[in-house]
């Protein structure tokens, strides 16, 4: 408490209090709202689609074309990117990031994992009206706040 002073503990009270609520009675969604960013984030991944054609489009040996932009990149660049335990290069977001400063083709890459995970992982998931702490996208924080 020295280190924050006395009002850090007042807004840790209230937000565990607020949180408390959160997880009794669920937070509510604008369902409009999110029927609008799901629009939109359809037609961004349609068009990072678009823009990824060369790479295989979730065909059988993706994985190899991938693995051929980035070994042609490396190799123009003089770029060194470790690899997996499989033999492959890794292709962390941090990975992504080092070799989109040599390719756009990596930038819109990354970008098209990120709005597919933003669209499957959260964005389906928010149907209803209310979400409550049994929802796996709520299970999570609600337990890491219980241990931690």
């Amino acid at each position: 408490m020295q280190r924050y002073g006395a009002q850090t503990h007042d807004l840790q009270v209230m937000a565990a209090v607020a949180l408390e609520e959160i997880e009794r009675v669920g937070f509510g969604l604008d369902l409009a709202y999110r029927d609008e960013i799901t629009i939109r984030l359809q037609q961004r991944f349609g068009e990072l689609r678009g823009q990824l054609r060369g790479y295989g489009d979730g065909e059988e040996g993706c994985q190899e074309a991938l693995q051929a932009r980035i070994r042609q990149a490396l190799q123009d660049n003089q770029i060194d990117l470790p690899r997996t335990a499989n033999g492959y290069f890794r292709t962390t977001e941090e990975d992504l990031d080092r070799l989109g400063e040599v390719s756009e083709f990596f930038v819109n890459f990354k970008e098209f994992r990120q709005v597919q995970a933003l669209l499957n992982n959260f964005v389906a998931k928010m149907n209803s009206p209310r979400i409550h702490a049994q929802y796996d996208l709520l299970k999570t924080r609600s337990e890491e706040r219980r241990v931690g």
